[in-house]
């Protein structure tokens, strides 16, 4: 199995989807995308048991409210795709594995990941919500 090479940086400040793109966008990173299972298992090891705070309420706040992903449905074909320049479409069928139940709703979306106790078998975290919620996010560069 091929080792994802990725530096991640959580960043806590709440954020709508858009200002957290530009967020990690000027700091010469990319909002977090899971191209492959390897990215996942690296992702979602990271989200479950977060190194970034041994502050047991901000741990809370940042499980409950999820993590914006760098993915949306905000295109004109409204397909799912990573937002890091591949283009790469995110798979409905074989990423339901990380969907959660009766995920993606809606249209003009964008992809929050949930982690640790507050998901269900496995890892089923992924979420469709409106852009403009703030949340906390991770930025990610690949090496």
């Amino acid at each position: 199995m091929k080792e994802a090479r990725m530096c991640l940086k959580h960043e806590h400040n709440l954020k709508n989807w858009n200002s957290a793109f530009k967020y990690c966008y000027d700091m010469g990173s990319e909002l977090a995308t899971a191209i492959t299972k390897e990215d996942m298992r690296v992702l979602r090891e990271y989200l479950q048991d977060p190194p970034f705070t041994k502050d047991y309420e901000l741990r809370e706040i940042t499980t409950f409210w999820g993590h914006w992903m760098g993915a949306t449905n905000r295109f004109k074909d409204k397909k799912w795709r990573w937002i890091n320049n591949s283009g790469t479409t995110v798979s409905l069928n074989s990423g339901k594995q990380y969907w959660d139940f009766n995920e993606p709703l809606g249209v003009n979306k964008c992809l929050v990941a949930f982690a640790g106790r507050f998901t269900t078998r496995d890892w089923h975290g992924w979420n469709a919500h409106d852009c403009y919620e703030k949340r906390p996010f991770v930025c990610l560069i690949r090496y």
